[in-house]
């Protein structure tokens, strides 16, 4: 496959830890687009030493070839390698043969604990088939992402007062991961069938060859997936990589010789952010330790565009819309280990707000409806049944079908997960989509 350009469009963080190689494949040369959304987060701070990449594994031969033997010393004896099936309902690895889409991106400067679950996402996503026609998911192949699972607690982005915040997050880091996969999909010119952008940019995405501003994607299970479908007509394997510094994914398959092109986004619509340090209290990091978290960055919008051909056909097209709020400087202060400032005793009890449901008898909460409702609204309902709003997708017409969108003014709920009635524990996060225009 070949990348370029469409022609006239136009669009507007600790150490590193050291790692083995994780078997690298070489990274193509190519450029890429996006979607909208956000979670789990992203520490990147500034890499503190060069990094030597390990060369990539050359391919292996599918055809007879030549190899030493030990039975005669200095001979050498023709060593007949399997033929590739023919039939694509069978997975066939010595078929799979051509590099459809790649991507990289750098951990490097990364926190131990988000190194550590960068790679181990990588290492689960090593070598996952997506038969023909199927549909990948990122969230069921990668698998569950918690303390039992092997994931250390890391940060992730969340939103606090209608504004981004960077809070402790078991899996922290795993975002990289998908960010890398959706590039490599999208080089590759598979359309998506889920995606979504994070809260604020994180420039580190958008480093070439296979980044650009706004191609990014956020994960966060249940809710927010990254999904597309395998239309090659043959199956597809996902191959990762690793080296303590950077990250990659192959996509190999059967090559369906289509011409990718994609036009750089351009940001509009830009919101200045605030450059002064904002000092956060983090309960779980000890007394006396600070950590910057978070990095200024300018709120905007961008709309990103990929075109897809095959002999001067288009076989698929994909416009995203990307809105990221300003990111603030972010340095969280260590209080776990001192000694606790007593809280005022509350003078009276909040009125309750319309649509509450009460606390079951076994401990659990009733999610109540929240669509139709403000997004003020709705979080302030959410936080007095002692659920947590974790992140607002905002959805305008590109997102959601015209009829649905009408059914709420701007800035209202147009739905959310879990779903009204779902019993749940008290902390349980509930995923909002907000209509944006």
């Amino acid at each position: 496959m070949t990348q370029g350009v469409v022609p006239g469009l136009r669009g507007s963080t600790g150490e590193a830890l050291p790692a083995q190689p994780h078997v690298p494949p070489e990274i193509v040369s190519v450029p890429a687009p996006i979607a909208t959304l956000a979670p789990r987060a992203e520490l990147m701070p500034t890499p503190t030493a060069d990094v030597q990449r390990a060369k990539p594994p050359a391919l292996l031969p599918v055809a007879a070839t030549r190899v030493p033997t030990i039975a005669a010393p200095g001979a050498t004896v023709t060593v007949a390698l399997p033929t590739p099936t023919a039939n694509v309902a069978i997975y066939d690895e010595f078929r799979l043969r051509d590099r459809l889409g790649a991507a990289q991106t750098s951990y490097a400067g990364s926190i131990p604990e988000r190194a550590h679950n960068v790679e181990l996402a990588a290492k689960r996503l090593d070598g996952a088939r997506i038969a023909p026609g199927e549909v990948f998911s990122f969230n069921n192949a990668v698998g569950s992402t918690t303390l039992l699972t092997g994931y250390k607690k890391g940060y992730g982005i969340t939103m606090k007062d209608d504004r981004p915040e960077t809070i402790p997050s078991v899996a922290g880091g795993i975002c990289q991961i998908a960010t890398t996969v959706f590039q490599a999909a999208f080089w590759a010119g598979l359309p998506f069938v889920e995606r979504h952008s994070h809260i604020y940019w994180i420039p580190r995405y958008g480093v070439p060859p296979s980044g650009r501003l706004g191609y990014d994607a956020t994960v966060d299970d249940p809710g927010v997936d990254l999904k597309f479908r395998n239309t090659t007509g043959d199956w597809i394997r996902l191959s990762s990589w690793f080296d303590g510094a950077n990250v990659g994914f192959v996509l190999h398959g059967v090559n369906p010789r289509w011409k990718v092109e994609a036009a750089p986004p351009t940001a509009r619509d830009t919101v200045k952010t605030d450059t002064k340090m904002v000092f956060q209290d983090d309960p779980t990091m000890p007394v006396g330790r600070q950590l910057e978290v978070e990095h200024a960055e300018d709120g905007f919008t961008l709309t990103g565009y990929r075109t897809v051909s095959q002999d001067g056909k288009i076989v698929d097209q994909y416009v995203f819309t990307n809105r990221y709020r300003p990111a603030r400087n972010v340095t969280l202060v260590g209080t776990l280990g001192a000694t606790p400032t007593p809280s005022p005793v509350p003078t009276a009890t909040p009125t309750p707000l319309p649509g509450l449901v009460g606390r079951m008898p076994n401990g659990r909460v009733i999610v109540p409806p929240l669509s139709g409702m403000s997004e003020a609204h709705a979080r302030a309902v959410i936080a007095q049944i002692e659920l947590t709003a974790t992140y607002t997708n905002y959805q305008g017409p590109s997102e959601v079908p015209p009829y649905i969108l009408a059914s709420v003014p701007v800035g209202h709920v147009l739905s959310h997960q879990p779903p009204p009635g779902s019993e749940v524990f008290s902390g349980t996060p509930i995923h909002l989509a907000v209509r944006a225009r």
